[in-house]
This record gives structure tokens, sequence and C-alpha cells, in this order.
């Protein structure tokens, strides 16, 4: 039976059970429009309700609009421009895809992410055989944030905040919703008209076995 790692809130809830696979999503730092912050609200309204049900007592139609809720913000969010630091800038993206890469097996087992230009997406399993070494998905992410934001700092952005505190989680529920998270974090950029097709996205990636 999965056993409970984590569980707190900062400005959102947090829940983690182990042998689970997360979807990631966190942005850039810096003010966005009224819409995109009802979103928000609306996502921790949903984010607090979904993690005060029993284990087992969530509904599929519930799970189904708690993952709207979601792609709506994450749909704002790609259409709107990014201002101060453009993390797909040909100085920035590297670093954050080689982070990616350099915490696969150590902290977790990289299942896909997607760069876009304020924020990111990740997909990842924790490992969750050594607790001490990165198994907490805010460990996680805070290695992650902290090793990105310095080197960016470096590429002459010293001075400027990096990342917005905290991060959405959600862990993938079953085959059929792991196929569509893995579509979804793929199709982000034709989604926000960057690109045509999925592929001509070079800051993308799938682990297939």
């Amino acid at each position: 039976m999965p056993e409970i790692l984590e569980q707190h809130r900062r400005f959102l809830p947090h829940y983690q059970e182990t042998q689970q696979i997360f979807s990631l999503t966190w942005r850039v730092d810096g003010e966005l429009p009224q819409q995109i912050l009802l979103s928000i609200r609306e996502i921790q309204a949903a984010m607090a309700e979904l993690h005060a049900k029993a284990p087992g007592r969530v509904c599929p139609d519930f799970i189904k609009k708690y993952r709207q809720c979601i792609e709506r913000y994450d749909e704002q969010l790609g259409r709107h421009p990014a201002t101060g630091i453009n993390l797909c800038h040909s100085d920035i993206a590297p670093v954050l895809t080689h982070a990616f890469h350099f915490y696969d097996s150590n902290l977790y087992e990289l299942h896909a992410y997607c760069v876009m230009p304020n924020h990111v997406h990740l997909l990842l399993k924790p490992h969750a055989d050594d607790p001490e070494n990165g198994v907490l998905l805010s460990d996680i992410v805070r290695r992650i944030k902290g090793y990105t934001a310095k080197q960016i700092q470096k590429q002459g952005y010293s001075g400027n905040k990096i990342w917005r505190a905290d991060y959405f989680d959600r862990y993938i529920r079953s085959d059929k919703d792991y196929a569509y998270t893995v579509a979804y974090i793929l199709y982000n950029p034709v989604k926000a008209s960057l690109v045509k097709e999925y592929s001509e996205w070079d800051y993308s990636y799938f682990w297939k076995e």
C-alpha cells in the first residue's frame, strides 16, 4: 500500500504518496493579468477540495474538473507573453534541460518535460527507495529551481528573481491519464501557436522504454 511521504501547504496544498508519477508545473516570477490570477484561485480551491477528500472517494467528474482548471490556467499562461526572462532564450533553455536530465536517475525517473517561455512542465516519478536523497517533490523542485536560478543569473540576469514561489503538482491516476498528460505536455507549444507540430519544438522531451 502506498505510504504518505509529504503533505504540506504553502500557497498551494501538496500531497505525495510513494510509487506515483507526478505532473509538475511552475512559472517564472512576475505579475500576471487578472484573468490568470482568477484561474489560479480556482485551482487553489479545487486542490483544497481534492486533498480534503478521503482516498477512494474522489469521483471521476471531480478529477476531470480539477484537471480542466489546471489546463485552463496553463493555456492562458502559454498565451501570455514572457516578460523579463524568456525561458526559451538560447542561453537559458539549455540550462533547464540540462538540469532536468542531470537529476534524472539521481532524484527521479524522468518521463517528459517541456520548457515554455514563462513556465515549465515536468512528468517524473520520484525515487522511493531512499527518502534522504531527494524523494520528496518539494526537495526535487527546490533543487532544480535553486540550481537553474543560479545558472541563469550567471547569464546576465543577476539581481532578478527567477522563479515564482511554489508549484502545481498532480499525480497520474491511470495509463489513460498518463498518455493524456504526455500528449498535453508535448503539445503545449502547439496550443500556444509557437510551432505547428510538437516535434518542431527544441525544448521538450519524452522518455520511451
